[in-house]
């Protein structure tokens, strides 16, 4: 996918020096295929509704977890950045007020049935606010279906309310 001018460069990259594309790495066309269709699909995208549709996936989370005294949401999103950018929420705690670890927290939550709620091992960032780094997970729309934030909810209420004990 590119400019003509590009392409032809690339071919001359290629050993040796064959007039397919792909060839080099094993790419069939069938892969072909389906990027150019990847591609058209991305184009043609709303990409402005995709990003609104994660917020409100992420908001019904953040609203629920309101009622819980100790926790803090903030939102995560850089449209400048590059690669693997999504908007992502993270979710702190005080462990003053919920004797929770975050290692604790993605094991209950791995633990989920009937479907393994899996977060990223990552450190997540502190909030911004806090002196005190507290425990921060971090949770991503992209891959929720819909309706699916009410069950990330709902296990997240659970396993705060109880401290992790018996969630």
């Amino acid at each position: 996918m590119g400019k003509e001018e590009l392409i032809r460069c690339a071919l001359l990259n290629m050993s040796p020096n064959e007039d397919t594309i792909g060839r080099a790495s094993k790419v069939g066309k069938e892969e072909i295929v389906g990027l150019l269709k990847a591609l058209e699909m991305f184009v043609q995208s709303d990409q402005q509704a995709v990003l609104n549709s994660y917020y409100v996936r992420l908001g019904h989370i953040a609203s629920a977890l309101k009622s819980i005294p100790g926790v803090q949401t903030d939102y995560n999103y850089n449209p400048e950045e590059i690669a693997n950018n999504t908007v992502r929420m993270s979710v702190s705690w005080d462990p003053a007020k919920i004797e929770l670890t975050k290692e604790q927290m993605m094991k209950k939550l791995e633990e989920t049935r009937p479907w393994s709620i899996r977060l990223a091992d990552d450190d997540g960032d502190p909030p911004k606010t806090s002196k005190v780094e507290f425990p921060t997970i971090q949770i991503t729309a992209w891959m929720l279906k819909a309706g699916q934030e009410k069950f990330v909810a709902t296990r997240l209420l659970e396993i705060f309310r109880t401290g992790g004990k018996n969630a």
